[in-house]
């Protein structure tokens, strides 16, 4: 899974910057290769043959002693600005460094360091054992914030 998300952080801004002249109006190439990797997709996903999925019945916990349950505090305030800074990083950087006259190929050599950055330590979570979820989620918060 996490292997398959390097490869397509790696293959989407090249595809994506192969296709911007592929046609006489810009870009048409680079959404005609989301297309073409989306079918791909579908077919691939369509040949899995995967086991049903019955869910184990738990109780409900109220909403009001949810919110007072730091593990969940900490994980929601974790995704909510983890969401954030992905979202403003994906896609202001690319905006600005062609507002600043930079090539295409240096804005997609930009983003797949961001998604090898982003994606590639979670290759190295199974030498983590030690730590908690609580220390790994505290670790990433720190990384955003350095």
């Amino acid at each position: 899974m996490v292997s398959g998300g390097i490869l397509g952080g790696i293959l989407g801004p090249h595809l994506g910057n192969m296709g911007v002249h592929l046609f006489s109006v810009p870009f048409v190439g680079s959404f005609a290769f989301v297309g073409l990797l989306c079918a791909l997709n579908m077919a691939f996903s369509s040949l899995l043959k995967l086991k049903p999925f019955s869910p184990k019945e738990s109780s409900k916990v109220p909403l009001k002693i949810l919110l007072k349950e730091p593990h969940f505090l900490l994980a929601t305030c974790a995704c909510d600005l983890s969401f954030g800074l992905m979202t403003l990083v994906m896609s202001a950087t690319p905006l600005a460094m062609h507002a600043h006259s930079f090539s295409l190929a240096l804005s997609k050599s930009v983003l797949v360091m961001r998604f090898v950055a982003m994606v590639a330590p979670s290759l190295f979570l199974v030498f983590s054992k030690r730590l908690s979820p609580m220390h790994l989620v505290a670790l990433g918060m720190l990384c955003y914030v350095g």
